[in-house]
């Protein structure tokens, strides 16, 4: 079971900002307005006042639990973490995605941690719930959940989804339901009430398996992709680099289920 905050803690969240429909839920609001929208930018070119992050120690992953693994992050000063310290959890979360917060243009935001690998995969490297490479091998064994990027459908990966501060996901057509209930979300779940789609992110079947992706904005786009590797066809690194999972500026390579190499 998860045992509710005490009301201190309730107290600690009020004034930090938090609001919560139980004890237990938690998210920040600080920094938008009533109806969940920014009042002020919040990101690159927005005022000062209204930004909630300089670097990434000033977030901190969240969710609207204490007792959840994390789902999205939020502003340190918001006093998340000192709300929760007191909060025991029984059972304490487990397996959870490999995620960590940080600051993109002035947002915090939950992100996948870079992974440094030697591995070689054949059919590309396994992916968490929150779409983050492992390093492990994905599973080539079993019946493919999909053919085609139609047996897939885009669906809350959590229980804000991306449209209220959340992430999203991809599952084969037709589980989105049994999905959901695999969530075991509250009736109304406490979530950051802004939202992060990425209107250009998409379903597709990649290795037999549903996933979310983000396409190139111009498949002509100048930009060199990046240089692939820990897969059966993929080069060795060049000398002096290394095969890193979930670059942040190696989006193409994640989406594939492949490493790029970078510079230590």
């Amino acid at each position: 079971m998860r045992y509710a905050v005490h009301l201190s803690l309730v107290a600690v969240l009020a004034a930090a900002g938090c609001t919560s429909s139980s004890g237990e839920n938690l998210a920040a609001d600080e920094g938008r307005d009533d109806d969940g929208s920014d009042s002020g930018g919040g990101g690159a070119g927005g005022s000062p006042e209204n930004v909630e992050c300089q670097i990434a120690a000033d977030c901190v992953p969240a969710n609207s639990t204490c007792c959840e693994c994390p789902a999205f992050a939020v502003p340190a000063a918001s006093g998340y973490d000192e709300a929760c310290a007191d909060v025991a959890c029984d059972p304490p979360p487990s397996g959870c995605a490999a995620t960590e917060p940080s600051c993109l243009q002035g947002r915090c935001e939950l992100v996948c941690m870079q992974v440094l690998t030697e591995r070689t995969c054949e059919t590309g490297f396994a992916r968490d719930d929150f779409g983050c490479l492992l390093d492990a091998c994905a599973d080539s064994g079993g019946a493919a959940e999909c053919d085609g990027d139609e047996d897939c459908v885009e669906v809350p990966a959590d229980c804000c989804g991306c449209a209220s501060g959340g992430s999203d996901t991809a599952v084969p057509a037709g589980s989105q339901d049994e999905y959901h209930d695999s969530l075991e979300c509250p009736p109304a779940p406490s979530c950051p009430g802004v939202n992060v789609c990425d209107p250009a992110s998409v379903p597709r079947c990649l290795g037999g398996t549903c996933q979310l992706v983000t396409p190139p904005a111009d498949p002509d786009d100048s930009n060199t992709p990046s240089v692939l590797c820990g897969t059966a066809d993929a080069a060795p690194c060049p000398e002096g680099q290394v095969c890193v999972l979930n670059h942040p500026d190696a989006p193409d390579a994640t989406q594939v289920g492949a490493g790029s190499c970078q510079i230590p």
